[in-house]
């Protein structure tokens, strides 16, 4: 499993910037996209068909192409809500923790 650090380091450049590390293809078949989200093709047509849509392609004749600048965007961006929701979830609520239970606790005695 990949380290925050290779991660970041990952996603470090500008969207459309090319993973050396990884690949350095500008699109992909939605197959390959899948294996680079770990999704099935249902979701990464649910992602396509967001409105917005969370990842952007295009039509190369009968075949669909998905940007890489895409999907890295999108991994940022889930990574971003991931940290602010934990970071949020560590923050107490009212001043004390649990202090609604301590009251509770109070009227049942």
């Amino acid at each position: 499993m990949p380290t925050d650090t290779a991660v970041a380091a990952l996603l470090s450049g500008p969207p459309d910037a090319s993973c050396e590390a990884a690949d350095d293809r500008l699109a992909v078949k939605p197959k390959a996209a899948c294996r680079m989200l770990d999704v099935g093709t249902t979701r990464l047509y649910e992602l396509l068909n967001a409105d917005p849509p969370e990842l952007e392609s295009y039509s190369d004749g009968r075949s669909r192409k998905i940007t890489t600048a895409s999907i890295r965007a999108y991994v940022r961006r889930r990574l971003e809500a991931a940290r602010a929701e934990a970071a949020k979830a560590v923050e107490p609520v009212g001043g004390q923790p649990n202090s609604r239970k301590r009251a509770d606790a109070e009227q049942v005695v």
